[in-house]
């Protein structure tokens, strides 16, 4: 979903690859075409880009879970809600 390719044709096939430079992200392809990225997410694979998809982004929100639990998709689709309203 953040480049459109299948893992096999992005490589990030493991906990220690990184996509690649030359491989770019939506939000690159947006933030170049003019357009304010925002990305709110729930898993902690992305809360760190450490895999390389959070490239492009002009901001980012974090939802945590309770505890170890992922934060339920409903509370992160409000969370972006409530960024867009505000902006």
């Amino acid at each position: 979903m953040m480049t459109g390719l299948f893992p096999a044709r992005h490589g990030v096939v493991a906990s220690d690859t990184r996509l690649a430079r030359r491989t770019e992200t939506l939000a690159e392809s947006m933030a170049r075409a003019g357009y304010e990225t925002y990305a709110v997410v729930n898993t902690p694979w992305l809360q760190r880009d450490v895999f390389g998809f959070m490239r492009g982004f002009d901001r980012t929100r974090f939802v945590k879970g309770g505890g170890d639990r992922v934060a339920p998709n409903t509370l992160v689709a409000d969370q972006a809600r409530s960024w867009l309203v505000r902006e």
